[in-house]
């Protein structure tokens, strides 16, 4: 138990939070599981942002609250 002790705070605190409905699921999915490749600008720096890490902005920019980060994450 003691290696594993943050851990199973973590996992009880974000059920708790679940419970609450302040953790929304589909976000939550996404940071268990990454996200489903989808089509997209192309890759905006290759020299520096791998495709697959390109891919999961892409998807993480499909959820609701992160409407408009793609062209936040090319601007800045």
């Amino acid at each position: 138990f003691e290696r594993h002790k943050l851990l199973f705070a973590f996992m009880l605190c974000t059920r708790m939070l679940m419970e609450q409905g302040k953790i929304d699921m589909d976000e939550w999915r996404f940071l268990v599981s990454g996200g489903i490749a989808s089509d997209g600008p192309s890759n905006p720096d290759p020299s520096w942002l791998s495709d697959r890490a390109w891919q999961e902005v892409i998807c993480l920019a499909g959820l609701p609250r992160f409407a408009g980060f793609i062209q936040y994450f090319i601007d800045h």
